[in-house]
């Protein structure tokens, strides 16, 4: 499945956040396994949402298209 895959392509772990019509899956990669776990999950057409913690807490962003 999705979790295995993620796991065979470099996450050490996962969570699911949210619940009903959306949400997110949080993986923890470590940096040398990261540019692998992007390709594969691009390969397979899931969504990457870029993401910072800063001292203000989680921070995400969506960038449209004019």
């Amino acid at each position: 499945g999705f979790y295995d895959l993620a796991l065979a392509s470099g996450a050490s772990g996962g969570k699911l956040l949210g619940a009903g019509g959306g949400g997110y899956f949080l993986f923890s990669v470590p940096a040398v396994s990261q540019k692998q776990f992007l390709r594969t999950m691009k390969s397979q057409n899931y969504e990457i949402t870029p993401f910072t913690f800063d001292q203000h807490g989680l921070q995400s962003w969506t960038v449209r298209d004019s």
